[in-house]
C-alpha cells in the first residue's frame, strides 16, 4: 500500500458528533448559542477562546475567526449578568486552518483585551472510519467546495427533473425527483438523484418540490466525494474509494489517503 503523503488530510462531509460540545456548558448560562448542523471528526480541530470583552457578540467572533479558515462550529458562552468572563469553542473543517487560528489569534488584541486561544483535546482516535452520508445544509457544503477547491474548479448541473406520480391543479402534496451531475477539475464526475416534496397551500408546490429535490441530489453527490488537501493549501477532489460507502465496511482516515495518493499528484 502506498505511503500517505506527509501532512495530507481528508476533508469531507460528516454528521455531527453527538454531545461533543454539551460537556462544556456546565452551569454557566448560554445567552448565545449558534452552531452548524455538522462538525468535522468528533473532537478534532477545536480551540477554546478566552479573554474577549464581556459583551462580545457571536457575529464579531465569526468575523475574527473566519480570517483563519472555514468555520464548522462556533459556540459562544456568556454569563447572563456579564459578571464573569465568557468563553467560546471554535471548530474548523481543516487541521491546517485550526493550527493557523492558534498561531494568528493567541495573544491577539481585541477591543483592548488579549485573547487566549488554545487547542481543546480531541475525543477519541484520529484514525476513524468515514461516517455515513451528508448532513450539511447544501449551502454549507457548497461553501466547503468553494473554499477548499475553488469556485472555478467545480460545478453542478441539473440533468433531469420529473414528478413522482400524477400532478394536478389543487394538489396539496407533490413529490419530484431530480438528477444532478457534479464535475470537478481532474475529470472527476459523479451523478446522483434526490427527492423533494412540496406541500401546503403554496401555489408553487411543484417548484418547492423541485428545489428540494435538486438540493438533496447535490448533497447526495457530494457525499460520494472527498477533498484531499496538503498543508501548502493544494487540494484535489476524488471519488471515495470502493468500500468507504455506508453499505460496505468503511476504511480508516489513513487507509483512504493511501488509496487516493496515487491519483492526486
Amino acid at each position: 500500500m502506498a505511503r500517505p503523503p506527509l501532512g495530507a488530510e481528508l476533508i469531507h462531509f460528516r454528521p455531527p458528533p453527538r454531545g461533543a460540545l454539551t460537556a462544556h456548558r456546565r452551569s454557566s448560562a448560554c445567552t448565545t448559542v449558534r452552531r452548524c448542523s455538522v462538525s468535522p471528526s468528533e473532537g478534532a480541530n477545536r480551540v477554546v477562546v478566552r479573554g474577549f470583552p464581556p459583551k462580545m457578540t457571536h457575529e464579531k467572533l465569526v468575523r475574527v475567526f473566519s480570517e483563519c479558515g472555514l468555520i464548522a462550529t462556533l459556540v459562544l458562552y456568556t454569563p447572563e449578568d456579564h459578571t464573569q468572563m465568557g468563553y467560546a469553542l471554535v471548530q474548523y473543517f481543516s487541521q491546517s486552518e485550526f493550527l493557523q487560528c492558534i498561531h494568528m489569534n493567541d495573544g491577539r488584541n481585541i477591543d483592548g483585551r488579549q485573547l487566549h486561544v488554545y487547542p481543546l483535546p480531541a475525543d477519541g482516535k484520529r484514525d476513524q472510519a468515514l461516517p455515513e452520508g451528508v448532513t450539511l445544509p447544501a449551502s454549507k457544503a457548497i461553501d466547503m467546495m468553494n473554499h477548499f477547491v475553488g469556485y472555478a474548479r467545480w460545478s453542478h448541473e441539473v440533468l433531469s427533473v420529473r414528478p413522482l406520480g400524477a400532478v394536478s391543479p389543487g394538489q396539496s402534496e407533490v413529490q419530484m425527483s431530480a438528477r444532478v451531475r457534479v464535475t470537478c477539475a481532474g475529470d472527476v464526475t459523479i451523478e446522483q438523484e434526490g427527492i423533494g416534496q412540496g406541500e401546503g397551500d403554496s401555489r408553487d408546490i411543484v417548484g418547492q418540490a423541485m428545489k428540494k429535490a435538486v438540493t438533496n441530489a447535490v448533497k447526495a453527490a457530494l457525499s460520494g466525494l472527498v477533498i484531499l488537501r496538503w498543508p501548502c493549501g493544494k487540494a484535489v477532489v476524488r471519488l471515495l474509494p470502493d468500500g468507504s460507502s455506508s453499505q460496505a465496511p468503511r476504511d480508516s482516515h489513513d487507509d483512504i489517503i493511501s488509496q487516493l495518493c496515487g491519483h492526486s499528484t
